[in-house]
Order: structure tokens, then sequence, then C-alpha cells
């Protein structure tokens, strides 16, 4: 009993395990060689060619799986999230600049509500002479024998242009008198029947409101006379 007991007291010293509690060379081979397949597992040539979206996932499926226990961190991604873009200031229209000899149709500005209701309708297709114009002003004189619509110039512009005369619908013995109101100065006026194109050019540089008006000459054709101001526009 001697000699065994001190063979023990060898092993003990030596390796801090008694024999008896070892486990056997079979069982070491074992787990040695499951420790080597799961070590394959997680280096796997596949898994580093995976996409960043992937590598995320698989880092995640690692730790849960207990590759992680190797020793090797895989780093997850982050994706960093730009702030959002300022909203940019509020412009005015003024504040816009525009190109020289760029049009701006009066149809697309702001309208001034006038003492008689703004009778012109706006952005529509006139015909003058057999000439259509597609960014016109028209009015009938069903209400009034004056019709008058003003606009407001935000920007600096330097002209307003527009042909004008009595649309080809109306009444053939139909007669306006047209009027292009700066301010307070009427700059142009005159005086057109059916079949009568006027080329209206006027300076409105430095105003900050444009009048049209229409009156009906002929009598007894209110709603037989239709004014039109052909392509309507201001200009730099």
């Amino acid at each position: 009993m001697v000699p065994k007991t001190r063979t023990a007291s060898k092993d003990l010293a030596a390796t801090g395990t008694p024999v008896a509690d070892r486990p056997s060379p079979a069982w070491a081979q074992d787990v040695l060689k499951l420790e080597h397949q799961r070590r394959r597992r997680c280096k796997s040539p596949r898994s580093r060619t995976r996409t960043l979206a992937l590598t995320a996932i698989m880092a995640v499926v690692t730790l849960l799986t207990g590759c992680g226990s190797s020793g090797r961190v895989t780093s997850v991604p982050t994706t960093t999230v730009a702030p959002p873009a300022p909203e940019p200031s509020e412009l005015t229209a003024s504040s816009i600049p525009v190109p020289p000899g760029t049009p701006t149709y009066l149809s697309d500005l702001h309208e001034v509500q006038s003492f008689n209701g703004n009778e012109f309708e706006q952005g529509v297709v006139g015909v003058i002479a057999g000439q259509d114009h597609f960014r016109s002003l028209r009015t009938r004189f069903c209400k009034n024998q004056r019709q008058v619509s003003m606009y407001k110039l935000r920007q600096p512009y330097s002209n307003f242009i527009a042909t004008i005369g009595v649309d080809d619908s109306s009444d053939p013995s139909a007669s306006v008198q047209f009027a292009v109101i700066v301010g307070d100065d009427v700059v142009f006026q005159q005086q057109a029947g059916i079949g009568q194109a006027i080329a209206a050019n006027v300076p409105v540089l430095d105003a900050n409101i444009l009048t049209l008006s229409a009156t009906l000459i002929s009598a007894n054709l209110p709603c037989r006379a239709v004014a039109t101001w052909g392509d309507a526009r201001v200009e730099t």
C-alpha cells in the first residue's frame, strides 16, 4: 500500500490532479477532434467573403453558437447615419434671380383683387387675327363695360409684352379700348377691332403694380365681345 500512495502523491504533486480523476487518452482525443472541427467551422473561407450585412448577422450567430470562445472576436460594422439636411429657408419671389430676357407670364403672377372682381381668364388660348396665343388673358363684358386685372411685380422686370386685340370669336362689329397702367400712370392706350393684332411693349422697370384695362366701345354687345391679351408676359 505504501508504494501506491507514494505514486499517487508523486502524480498529484506533478500535475495537480490525481490519476483517478484524469480523463482517458481516448476521451481527450475526441475532445481535441471536436474542438478542431468547431474552429474550422468558425474560420471557414466562405464566412470571410460575406458582405457587410451578412457579416453582422454571422457575428451574432457566432456569439450564440459559441464560436467566439476560440478567442477570435468578430466586429460588427456600424452604419453612420448622416443627420438630416437643414430645411432651406423660405425664398421670396424677389430673392430668386431671373436671367435677363426670361419671360414670366402674367397668369403665373399673383393677381391683385380689384374693385370689379377680376373678370380676366388666366392662361387660356386666345385667337387674334387668326393667330393662336396659348398663354393669354381674356375677358368678356357681360357684367361691366370695363374690365381690369392687376398684378404684383416682385421682380425687377423691365418690360410688359403682349399681342392685344379682339378675339376672333367675337362679333364682327366688336371694338375694345385697351390700356396699360404702370403704378398710377397710363403708359399705353389703343383701340382695336376684330382682325387687328396690336403689339404692346411697355416699360415697367421699378413698378410694383401692373394694371391691364379693357373697355367695350361698341354698343349692345356685352357678351359677344372678347378682349384678349395674347401671351401677356413681363421680361427682365
